[in-house]
């Protein structure tokens, strides 16, 4: 079994592994990206797009066609060429500076391993990609970076995809104002004398004028249990509604805003329940639903909750929409 392009990221299954095109740990060396730089091999796109990958951990295909047309990259009678991008894409594999990979219950083959034309298709950087980007794209901060952070649970890539579809529809509304978007962003809080390492799906940052907002987000799923629920809530609430925020975000004006990224309307009612009987008034939370990530940030397509007459309300984050 695979996972299919038909088939919606946000239910992935949670046994499936990771089929690579070719090996992380494969190096390109200095002499090899210095070449294909001098030679016009490799443009200022295809660095854009190493970037793009390098701080989202991964995109679909599709995401990465959606990053091309924001972008105005690859255009074509006035869309992004399949053609082109396919391409540019496949040149990059075949340089070893990304990698590709579909989800299977197989594991990795030891040859070269054939993708079924209808799998869902998914691209990361890897290690010649980062070397390429720590020489020549100054603003991304590679230090760290381990190949086998590519290397994750089915679960997990389905949260990192979920991240990637708010970061797009972010560049596609506020770009020019969006300061930054930092992906599985690490606090450490201290309660009862202990400390408390918590972790988020992504924090960002929108500026617009007058105004500065900050951002933290979670991503939920239909199989976290309502420990899993819990402790997240938990720990966000320690982390917002102490002075503990203020050393990640010191120029924030107020506590930074709560967003709960929802698989469905099931899971939003559970998250909502947990959040407005124990954090009610303590995470000034937004909801949005996968399903509406697919359209415009200027529409009403976050939620809030109405305590009072128990309902949600469609919503327009407005420095989202400006």
């Amino acid at each position: 079994m695979y996972f299919k392009k038909t088939e919606n990221y946000t239910v992935i299954p949670n046994n499936l592994n990771q089929v690579f095109a070719v090996s992380n740990k494969i190096l390109t060396s200095k002499p090899e990206l210095v070449e294909m730089k001098l030679e016009g091999d490799l443009s200022n796109v295809n660095v854009a797009i190493l970037s793009f990958l390098f701080k989202q951990n991964y995109a679909t295909y599709q995401q990465v066609v959606e990053f091309c047309r924001i972008q105005g990259f690859y255009f074509s009678n006035g869309a992004v060429s399949d053609y082109l991008l396919q391409r540019a894409l496949d040149k990059m594999l075949k340089c070893r500076l990304l990698n590709k990979f579909f989800l299977s219950d197989e594991e990795q083959p030891s040859v070269v391993p054939v993708f079924p034309e209808d799998a869902q298709v998914f691209y990361c950087i890897c290690t010649g990609g980062v070397q390429l980007l720590e020489n020549y794209d100054g603003g991304v901060e590679v230090y760290g970076w381990d190949c086998t952070s590519m290397c994750k649970v089915s679960d997990h890539i389905s949260r990192d995809i979920a991240a990637t579809q708010f970061y797009l529809r972010l560049l596609d509304s506020v770009a020019d104002k969006m300061k930054y978007f930092n992906l599985s962003p690490l606090y450490v809080v201290r309660t009862n004398n202990n400390t408390y390492p918590l972790k988020a799906s992504f924090e960002c940052m929108v500026q617009q004028p007058g105004e500065v907002r900050y951002f933290i987000s979670d991503v939920f799923r239909e199989g976290d249990s309502i420990n899993r629920v819990r402790d997240k809530l938990y720990g966000k609430e320690r982390l917002l509604n102490t002075k503990f925020y203020k050393k990640y975000f010191p120029d924030a004006p107020k506590i930074p805003n709560y967003i709960a990224i929802v698989e469905n309307e099931r899971v939003l009612k559970d998250v909502a329940r947990e959040i407005e009987e124990g954090y009610r008034n303590k995470l000034d939370c937004w909801y949005i639903l996968d399903e509406y990530m697919n359209r415009s940030f200027r529409d009403k397509v976050f939620l809030t909750y109405n305590y009072d007459e128990m309902q949600f309300i469609p919503s327009m984050v407005r420095v989202f929409a400006s």
